[in-house]
């Protein structure tokens, strides 16, 4: 590759053009665009200076940093992120009672039919209300 395609694949990156096309205009394989691309920090910008890696926490909204490598993350805090699953963990569609006692299950287990094991056992085997302890 010449120092004239890697000016060229700099300008044409700058414009916002893909690999594929550059690779097009300069009878360049698009592995090797890539690959130049990859390599020379002057074609990719710091990650968080693109466009599109802007997020904010989903309780409050406020901007997070992300970090290039990382998992993207969610939350500002581990406050926000503790009260945005307590409100969000238990939807009212999976909201269903215990078939020993009543009480309100909270959870996404569609399977579960009891609160506990005691319960289960009282309303199965009818000994005590289950709740004991």
């Amino acid at each position: 590759m010449t120092q004239e395609q890697q000016q060229e694949i700099r300008r044409l990156r700058a414009m916002g053009e893909g690999y594929k096309r550059i690779g097009a205009i300069l009878n360049l394989s698009v592995n090797t665009v890539k690959s130049f691309c990859r390599r020379d920090s002057a074609v990719n910008p710091p990650q968080s200076q693109e466009k599109g890696n802007q997020a904010a926490c989903l309780r409050c909204g406020q901007p997070l940093i992300l970090i290039a490598g990382r998992r993207k993350r969610l939350f500002c805090s581990d406050a926000c992120r503790m009260a945005y699953w307590r409100t969000q963990a238990y939807p009212k569609e999976n909201a269903r009672r215990c078939a020993g006692c009543g009480r309100l299950l909270m959870g996404n287990d569609l399977q579960r039919k009891y609160c506990g094991h005691a319960c289960y056992i009282a309303h199965r085997f009818g000994k005590g209300d289950g709740h004991a302890g």
